[in-house]
């Protein structure tokens, strides 16, 4: 019964290790592979909060209907974030290193442009990279209607 136990303990350990991404994002050379889409807004409300962390080169994109200036909070965010503010297929705007806040936060960010796309990565993440206003995103997005 506990080499069945382990076996299967190893399996689930082994296989959340080889995470594929089917979404992802490439801005300049840099793949970018999306953890989730915030696509309905109980999707869009909760965002990166109350994780730990996400892997080094993972984000989330939060796509819009409608092309508007859009606000976002650090509400029960657990690490710092870029949020590159996307028209299109180009960067309009990055607001960079945003600390976490708690459930009562007090910054609100802006995009001062209106885009129809956001994406969000770790704090450091467009500098490290070398990622910046005007460059383009290629998309790699799979659509499931269910």
């Amino acid at each position: 019964m506990r080499k069945i136990l382990l076996l299967g303990v190893l399996s689930v350990l082994i296989l959340s290790a080889c995470t594929t991404y089917e979404n992802s994002l490439k801005i300049n050379s840099k793949k970018i592979n999306l953890i989730g889409i915030a696509d309905s807004s109980e999707k869009s409300y909760l965002g990166l909060s109350f994780r730990d962390s996400i892997c080094d080169n993972c984000g989330m994109l939060f796509p819009f209907e409608q092309k508007v200036k859009h606000s976002f909070v650090m509400r029960d965010m657990l690490f710092p974030l870029d949020i590159v503010w996307i028209d299109g297929d180009e960067i309009v705007k990055i607001s960079k290193n945003l600390p976490p806040e708690g459930h009562d936060f007090k910054n609100i960010y802006n995009s001062d442009f209106s885009v129809n796309n956001v994406l969000e990565v770790n704090g450091n993440f467009c500098d490290e990279n070398n990622i910046k206003v005007g460059d383009k995103i290629e998309y790699n997005l799979t659509i499931n209607d269910e």
